[in-house]
């Protein structure tokens, strides 16, 4: 048997990292123990909404959930809707 993991998972939560995140939940030696949201294909806050919605789904609705940076440190945010839908889970 696989060596049992604790992960921190840090994502802009669009459809790939939900994929991700329900590969992730399915492992028998994986434990989710906290989750963060950043801008990226989505806003923080959508991201981060949809992180606690994929959560839930997968039965992990007490996995706490931060919402991290709001804005890039170096460029303009580009989402990427056309690939992530309006909603990032398109």
């Amino acid at each position: 048997m696989p060596e049992h993991r604790s992960v921190i998972l840090d994502m802009d939560l669009g459809i790939d990292d939900a994929v991700a995140l329900l590969y992730l939940a399915s492992r028998p030696n994986v434990t989710i123990a906290a989750a963060g949201s950043v801008h990226g294909n989505t806003p923080a806050d959508l991201a981060a909404g949809n992180l606690r919605r994929v959560l839930a789904l997968a039965g992990l609705p007490e996995v706490p959930v931060a919402r991290g940076a709001m804005v890039p440190l170096a460029r303009d945010a580009d989402f990427a809707t056309e690939v992530h839908g309006d909603d990032g889970l398109g």
